[in-house]
């Protein structure tokens, strides 16, 4: 680990000083609270570096939480929420240590949900990968509190605020699947609390349609992604100042995201910014010049510096971005959601069940807050909806109750109207069967079929197959 101090000349040269020998392939870095936070891939965790006699070195170097599995898909980069907390984002190859994340934390309740195995052969990639697969940790200063956020990623290697603070990262594709039914593209993701981006081992990925995960903001296509960044602290001229900068590691080229709000998420498109051959870049950010910085290297290959300034800088304004931030209504609604989990209140489920009815988004946040509320508060009303698609969805809210799950018993109501409801839309309305079907798989998946009555379980496979 090297600290660089760059001259304020040209005619000065730069000074190189080595901070740490021992921590190996810090993939992400981040100064925050007077620490330097380092995620050391090959040594496996979460550290935390201080100087603690203030003679400017790092005296003190303490490990906040190994975290067990591969390296090859790892311990990826590190981001200051606006909350304070650190974030970090991690590959596939990472597991969950036992303590690894609360138990109330917002993807608690993630499983494969699959019904046949992904059976390993020569043909697949990564087939000891387990939920929740790639994933998104916070944690606090002194790494105390830990939660699981989001997971379903294969190799995020970056995560990024934007000035409204919602979150984006460039997930890698599996290129051995390209033109197979379940590929999914490297593409720009918008991160929620609770998501679930789809990522499976093997031929288990989720389709983008299932209300089980969420859909890109930009699908890249061929590509390797690496670090990201927005454009805000930087003095570059609109539009490149609101954009998400993402490394193309295998093509050489840093690209502009363009994203406009799209309801509570948003949609966009990108350009080329810069690009060269070769330019293996890893990583970039901003300096308090507004200059972007960015490196290349990985692999044994050569390593350098580059900086991009804008001719005419242009500084960002504060005020505009704050009014942003709280501009979007859709978001706000969804923003509110998220910040219910662990509430028990009458008024707080009333605001999520309306919340059942708006945008994909909204739905998918109303729908995992909803699981987070006791089942004996809202099923007596699930089981009043009238419609095939509204019992569909609302259904699947039980599932991640562990013992509460009413389907477990087959004789409960839900266990023994699930079915009935899912056989009724097919045929009559693609997109209520689209929403059914996952319904009636993971009464199958998370039940597992010795434990619904046999009829249940057969109009089940029915509906399924």
């Amino acid at each position: 680990m090297l600290r660089l101090t760059l001259p304020s000349s040209t005619s000065t040269p730069a000074r190189v000083a080595t901070i740490n020998t021992n921590l190996l392939e810090c993939r992400g870095l981040l100064f925050a609270h007077g620490a330097l936070y380092a995620n050391a891939n090959n040594s496996k965790g979460l550290y935390r570096l201080c100087d603690t006699d203030g003679n400017d070195q790092f005296d003190e170097v303490k490990l906040l939480k190994a975290t067990p599995g591969g390296v090859g898909h790892g311990r990826n980069q590190l981001a200051l929420g606006l909350d304070g907390m650190i974030y970090s984002i991690h590959g596939d190859d990472v597991m969950l240590p036992a303590d690894g994340a609360a138990t109330n934390s917002p993807f608690a309740h993630y499983a494969e949900d699959r019904l046949l195995p992904a059976t390993w052969d020569k043909h697949l990639f990564s087939g000891y990968v387990k939920m929740p697969s790639g994933h998104l940790i916070r944690t606090d200063r002194d790494g105390q509190k830990w939660e699981l956020l989001a997971g379903g990623f294969r190799n995020p290697f970056g995560i990024a605020f934007n000035s409204d603070g919602e979150m984006f990262t460039f997930d890698a594709d599996m290129e051995w699947d390209v033109g197979l039914p379940w590929y999914h593209p490297t593409r720009v993701l918008h991160i929620v609390s609770g998501g679930d981006y789809g990522w499976r081992r093997g031929t288990g990925v989720l389709p983008v349609w299932s209300p089980d995960t969420l859909p890109s903001a930009v699908d890249v296509g061929l590509s390797s992604p690496t670090a990201v960044m927005f454009g805000s602290k930087s003095h570059f001229p609109a539009p490149y100042r609101n954009a998400l900068f993402i490394l193309d590691w295998a093509y050489g080229r840093i690209l502009a995201v363009h994203l406009t709000p799209t309801n509570s998420t948003y949609t966009g498109r990108f350009e080329v910014f810069l690009k060269g051959r070769p330019l293996n870049v890893t990583g970039l950010d901003f300096g308090p010049d507004g200059a972007m910085y960015f490196v290349t290297g990985g692999r044994r290959t050569q390593s350098g510096l580059y900086r991009v300034r804008a001719l005419r800088p242009e500084p960002m304004n504060v005020a505009k971005a704050a009014a942003s931030r709280a501009a979007n209504p859709a978001r706000l609604v969804r923003r509110q959601l998220e910040e219910l989990r662990g509430s028990r209140s009458k008024a707080a489920l009333e605001f999520v069940w309306k919340a059942l009815n708006g945008d994909r988004w909204t739905q998918y946040a109303a729908r995992t807050m909803l699981e987070s509320f006791p089942v004996e508060m809202w099923q007596e009303r699930a089981l009043a909806n009238i419609g095939p698609r509204n019992k569909a969805r609302n259904s699947r809210g039980n599932e991640p109750q562990g013992p509460k799950f009413e389907i477990r018993n087959p004789k409960s109501e839900i266990g023994q109207r699930l079915p009935t409801s899912a056989a009724a839309v097919q045929g009559k309305d693609s997109r209520e069967e689209l929403a059914a079907q996952p319904a009636a798989l993971l009464a199958l998946a998370r039940v597992g079929d010795r434990a619904i009555q046999p009829r249940v379980r057969d109009r089940l496979l029915w509906f399924v197959s």
